[in-house]
């Protein structure tokens, strides 16, 4: 997707430990995927997942499209063929 950096610390889980972390401010992430409204990013140091409550310390990100994306995820209640296909054409 792209790289950004932090505006301020932000709490993370590490993926796949699960383990709690904070991500300091200024620090280079490339966002990996956003997925229910929550974003999984790399940094120097791990993959981690920041919450959507947190989201907003990602320089760059579309707060709006975020939600909009996982409101989609979430409206029809079920598995959608469709909406994978959807989303995977929108992958590359």
């Amino acid at each position: 997707m792209s790289t950004t950096r932090l505006l301020e610390d932000v709490p993370a889980t590490a993926i796949p430990a699960g383990t709690s972390a904070t991500l300091a401010a200024g620090e280079a992430v490339h966002i990996v995927q956003t997925l229910g409204g929550n974003v999984t990013v790399r940094a120097d140091h791990g993959l981690f997942r920041i919450a959507r409550a947190d989201a907003g310390a990602i320089a760059g990100l579309d707060l709006e499209k975020l939600d909009r994306e996982a409101g989609a995820a979430g409206a029809g209640g079920g598995f959608s063929e469709q909406a994978v296909w959807d989303a995977l054409k929108g992958c590359c």
